[in-house]
């Protein structure tokens, strides 16, 4: 597909692996000591989201400023890029396991580490509602 600045897209890495480019880490010790922080940031993640979702024209002028590029190549951006943006702070299963499976082959272990082990989605799902 040619796009007006003469690129080409020869090949979509999301069309082959499911990603995200939105998410938040933390550790146990974190959720632990500080709930209210990590609640608060996932809120403001989930709503980061949805502004990126819900203004374009908005995010494409960002993007432009930002990253110094002028509103064509900016807009090809934010195309590009808006379909890894989770649509509420989640991803899915498969891409969490596709993920994880890359990082279990890249860093050489011999066994895959479990989803229980690396993510828990519980105050999530808890902030996801209260947005609702």
């Amino acid at each position: 597909m040619a796009t007006q600045m003469g690129y080409r897209t020869l090949a979509y890495f999301g069309d082959y692996v499911e990603q995200s480019l939105s998410g938040l880490g933390t550790a146990d010790r974190m959720i632990r000591e500080r709930p209210e922080l990590v609640r608060r940031m996932l809120a403001a993640t989930i709503k980061s989201l949805r502004f990126i979702q819900q203004r374009p024209a908005d995010s494409i002028q960002f993007i432009s400023k930002e990253w110094s590029v002028d509103s064509a190549a900016a807009t090809e951006l934010y195309k590009s890029m808006l379909p890894a943006f989770s649509k509420d702070g989640g991803m899915d299963e498969k891409g969490i396991r596709d993920a994880l499976k890359r990082e279990t082959e890249r860093m050489a272990l011999k066994e895959e580490t479990p989803l229980s082990k690396v993510m828990d989605l519980r105050l999530l799902r808890e902030v996801q509602k209260e947005l609702k």
